[in-house]
């Protein structure tokens, strides 16, 4: 029991020594929200997020998943050093996605662990399709027999039949 107590300590010193680590990268963004406002429905939307890393070694992303599958992101798969800038692109899906929208891209790196992950966010409103009738369907409209509502003679003419 001793042994696992002080194996667990060590374990314990040892993850909150590299938590306090001074010269993590940090990874700071001119902005973590972009509103789109409205756009179209069909092309994707898309915004460059940009960070610099200003902590004191390489920022290395992991990982950056976006919370559907409307949303994806493409990011620097290279270590970025500090002082330096990187961006993450994020793309989100309009086509079938008529309405407000919120959404939220996780990045998991290597920067000062103060937070689990990075988070930033995207949000605006997709404008749907104007949908026209083609002549096609026009001409099959003219040609359907028009329904007119049942009268109490109708409703007779029914129940005798039966």
């Amino acid at each position: 029991m001793k042994y696992i107590l002080s194996l667990l300590f060590i374990v314990c010193t040892i993850g909150a020594i590299q938590a306090q680590n001074p010269n993590s990268p940090v990874m700071t963004f001119t902005s973590d929200t972009h509103d789109f406002g409205v756009v179209p429905e069909g092309p994707e939307a898309l915004y460059d997020f940009e960070f610099t890393n200003t902590g004191k070694e390489p920022l290395v992303i992991r990982n950056c998943q976006g919370s559907c599958a409307c949303t994806k992101a493409d990011w620097v798969r290279t270590p970025i050093a500090p002082g330096q800038k990187g961006k993450i692109t994020v793309k989100y899906k309009t086509e079938g996605y008529p309405g407000d929208f919120k959404k939220t891209v996780y990045i998991q790196s290597n920067a000062k662990p103060d937070r689990e992950r990075i988070e930033i966010y995207i949000r605006g409103s997709v404008k749907p399709k104007e949908t026209k009738a083609s002549e096609t369907d026009l001409k099959a409209n003219v040609n359907e027999p028009k329904i007119e509502p049942s009268t109490d003679e109708t409703k007779e003419l029914k129940d005798t039949k039966k």
